[in-house]
């Protein structure tokens, strides 16, 4: 074990020893988990799990349903999965409409499609603007594009018939 700290050896082991003893560790987190699942027929939901446990589990392993993965439980999937594709088409409509990006205010007052949660999953709102920034200007530049290939063929066309 010492080979696998190096220096910090004496730091680790003290925060292993408290892990142990909060029962706090992750193979302790698990068992406990498999614990309440057992009592309750072999499937536990997050209303089951008290709340320190609960952060916990979400700080060792990532989230509820990744620690039941661990231990071979089904997992439920989300009725609604928000993409962030759809976050960035919805944040550039609104720009679009309102002629500004919104923020985190727009989202609790309910004029967003969806809600300011997956924001704080994807990271802060100013990355996640700034990608709507970019897929906006990338919408724009194709508009743009499609809007001059039409010009040339309507140009053209009128060219072709002013000929005759």
């Amino acid at each position: 074990m010492r080979e696998q700290y190096g220096n910090n050896y004496g730091s680790c082991k003290k925060k292993l020893q408290y892990m142990n003893l909060t029962d706090s560790c992750p193979a302790q987190l698990l068992r406990r988990l498999k614990f309440i699942a057992d009592n309750n027929g072999g499937d536990i939901s997050r209303n089951q799990i008290d709340y320190t446990l609960m952060n916990l589990l979400v700080s060792r392993f990532g989230s509820f349903n990744k620690a039941k993965q661990l231990i071979n439980l089904a997992t439920r999937e989300k009725s609604i999965a928000v993409e962030k594709q759809f976050i960035l088409e919805d944040m550039v409509a609104f720009y679009r409409k309102y002629k500004r990006w919104p923020t985190k205010n727009d989202y609790e007052r309910k004029s967003m499609i969806c809600s300011y949660t997956p924001i704080e999953r994807l990271g802060h709102i100013k990355v996640v603007r700034q990608e709507a920034m970019q897929l906006k200007d990338e919408q724009d530049k194709r508009n743009n594009i499609n809007i001059r290939q039409m010009a040339d063929k309507i140009e053209m066309e009128y060219a072709g018939r002013a000929r005759r």
